[in-house]
């Protein structure tokens, strides 16, 4: 059913926790009118079961399965393990105790698994060990046969910063004990009627897979008029998991208590959870989905991709500010002044015609801009596009027949980096970088480019820098095996669904969380400097290239150092951003800190780890990159360690990761 509001393309479902149903059918009928799913236990839970009973068959353990239709039991109800009230604990210091725990757990665990429960709700343990707890969920996460069944593990949210820190921690022993096996657990977060502050809070839970939130109706309290409402510090919250697409669960404290106006307040903060412009709801379906990097020079891109980094309207405006502030400059000054501008520089007006080439011309949006920067400026301009898609170039050819642009564009099909044809530009243009920046081989492309600049010419853009930062997020990390299990029919290579880890994947990073705080830090950067044309400029680099023939110059290695803020986090990998510089200071940038607005061409890169791994603050943990190339390909590598300072200031090494994709097993770019 749902609740939903036409500014935004995803629905408010809303749950009930109904404690000591006596008629389910009855239960079902009175609550699916208003929720769109219940919680009941599987078995009582008074329902106290001795060795004796737990050893026999011949028992009534609960209601039977044709009580309702088996409809209800795969989209209605979530069943409730029974693991509370002191009768359970499976690692109890007393066998008997933990027999009987593991005894009970097995057997509503099968039961629900025979009414094909569209979920399982289980309590995270109170005690201080859950070892044996873990190992018992793990023995069905981890089977074939079972590892479908989706688990949803209720977390209470103490109010203290020490005893939230406690239950976190005992969460990610979990995770550790069962080896990231949480492709079939979920959270579902009971909010008290104290909570901890919200940083610290949010910098928990936000990169989880939470199901649900859990509000007791006595977490409500009552406004003037005599409803119930939620403190604004319970608002915040829920506003902010609404935002995660997450469900509400509401308990009363009987089972006969009303909840319409719970329901109903609900809803009210739904229509109000967010506030989302034309571009985010083209981007909440991209939120978290992870995607293979483009392969442009290797693969011809299709019609529909065009389509859609041209309604980037930001982007190819910035190009055309860029373009028309260096025909300003070119017109004044008789020069490009591409990185800074000389103050008292001799005016040499220039009235001749400037040639723009554009490189990996697509659809040709960028002809548009250059022309309309050129009307702009006044400045008489002559545009050669060159692409190597075939299928593009039947797209550019009508597009100079309809607008008549036959004299102002010259068109070559072919693969820029062995375009013989005797000519020259002033500037040469290109949009050939990916989220990394370089991962779409813009500087293998460009540099073979530049025997084709005129005295004085430049490159836009020039420079461009790409950014690292370290990232929390269980959701994200899940996607890889999801990713990698949609098999050849939706593409996926077989080294990808070999090493799903060891591939960088373009995706809306949304709910992730920083350990080491959102400053990212800087690791290549790659730059196509203009014609040498003053003795104060500088010298163009010079492509070495070692006794095979391969690129030296383009290959790269960085290690950057963050500190841990969070009290304690558990590492997924690490973010992947850019920044790329087109004229003096005209930039576009997917880089948090100075993020292009309303740009949204390029999502970031997510760099898994196989393996997460668990840092606390003070703590530093350091990313190690590499960008590798051969005759055939271009590829990354990385790592990522742990260390902590001693008290004689020396750095102790904690963990590391192994060194993923190495020579591209699991992705490479194609040259």
């Amino acid at each position: 059913m749902g609740f939903r509001v036409k500014d935004f393309p995803y629905e408010l479902r809303v749950g009930r926790d109904i404690n000591c149903v006596s008629h389910l059918q009855a239960t079902i009928a009175d609550q699916e009118t208003d929720f769109d799913f219940i919680l009941v236990d599987v078995c009582h839970a008074m329902n106290f079961r001795t060795q004796k009973t737990l050893e026999t068959r011949d028992i009534a353990l609960t209601r039977a399965d044709t009580c309702i239709r088996s409809g209800y039991w795969q989209d209605f109800v979530l069943t409730k393990i029974n693991t509370q009230g002191g009768l359970v604990d499976c690692d109890s210091r007393h066998e008997h105790v933990r027999l009987r725990s593991e005894a009970i757990i097995t057997q509503e665990i099968n039961f629900a698994m025979h009414l094909s429960v569209h979920a399982l709700v289980i309590d995270l343990p109170q005690g201080p060990r859950i070892e044996n707890f873990a190992r018992l969920l793990a023995s069905y996460l981890m089977n074939v046969h079972t590892s479908a069944t989706r688990f949803l593990m209720r977390i209470d949210l103490p109010a203290s910063f020490e005893d939230a820190e406690a239950t976190y921690e005992k969460y990610l022993e979990f995770k550790q004990l069962t080896g990231h096996c949480c492709k079939s657990v979920q959270i579902i977060l009971v909010l008290q009627e104290d909570l901890p502050s919200w940083e610290h809070f949010q910098s928990r839970w936000i990169g989880e897979k939470v199901h649900s939130l859990q509000l007791d109706t006595n977490v409500f309290i009552s406004n003037k008029n005599g409803f119930p409402v939620l403190s604004k510090r319970h608002q915040e919250t829920v506003r902010a998991f609404m935002r995660q697409q997450c469900r509400i669960i509401v308990k009363t404290r009987h089972p006969n208590d009303k909840t319409d106006d719970h329901y109903n307040y609900l809803c009210h903060l739904f229509k109000t959870h967010d506030k989302l412009d034309e571009d985010d709801r083209i981007e909440v379906n991209y939120r978290n989905y992870l995607q293979s990097p483009l392969q442009p020079l290797a693969d011809n891109l299709e019609s529909a991709t065009y389509e859609v980094f041209e309604n980037d309207k930001i982007k190819y405006d910035i190009y055309e500010n860029s373009i028309y502030k260096a025909l300003m400059d070119k017109k004044k000054y008789g020069r490009f002044l591409q990185t800074k501008v000389v103050e008292g520089l001799e005016e040499k007006p220039f009235d001749g015609e400037v040639t723009v080439m554009y490189f990996g011309a697509g659809r040709g949006p960028l002809i548009r801009k250059a022309l309309k920067a050129a009307e702009k400026a006044d400045v008489k301009v002559k545009v050669i596009a060159l692409d190597k898609n075939p299928n593009a170039i039947v797209t550019l050819r009508n597009m100079l027949i309809e607008e008549n642009l036959g004299d102002r564009v010259t068109l070559f099909a072919g693969d820029m980096r062995h375009l013989s044809a005797d000519v020259k530009g002033d500037i040469l243009m290109s949009e050939l970088l990916g989220s990394f920046g370089d991962n779409e081989l813009s500087p293998e492309c460009l540099n073979p480019t530049a025997k084709f600049l005129k005295e004085g010419g430049i490159f836009v853009p020039y420079s461009y820098t790409n950014y690292v930062v370290p990232l929390s997020s269980q959701i994200i990390w899940n996607e890889v095996n999801v990713y990698a299990s949609q098999g050849l029919q939706a593409r996926v290579p077989i080294s990808q669904q070999l090493y799903p880890f060891e591939l960088p994947y373009v995706v809306r990073i949304f709910s992730a969380t920083h350990p080491c705080g959102e400053t990212t830090k800087e690791v290549f950067t790659f730059r196509h400097l203009p014609y040498i044309q003053d003795e104060d400029q500088e010298m163009k680099v010079e492509v070495k290239r070692d006794g095979q023939g391969e690129s030296t110059s383009m290959k790269k290695y960085d290690r950057v150092e963050f500190t841990v803020e969070q009290e304690q986090a558990e590492i997924h990998g690490f973010g992947g951003y850019f920044t790329a510089e087109l004229y003096q200071e005209i930039f576009y940038s997917t880089n948090p800190a100075q993020h292009t607005p309303g740009m949204h061409s390029w999502f970031p890169m997510y760099f898994p780890i196989k393996e997460p791994f668990l840092a606390r603050k003070g703590q530093q943990v350091h990313i190690a990159i590499w960008r590798n190339n051969s005759h055939a390909k271009v590829w990354y590598e990385w790592a990522m360690s742990l260390t902590e300072k001693t008290p004689e200031g020396a750095s102790k090494l904690i963990m590391t990761t192994h060194i993923h994709n190495i020579n591209g097993r699991g992705f490479s770019i194609g040259l």
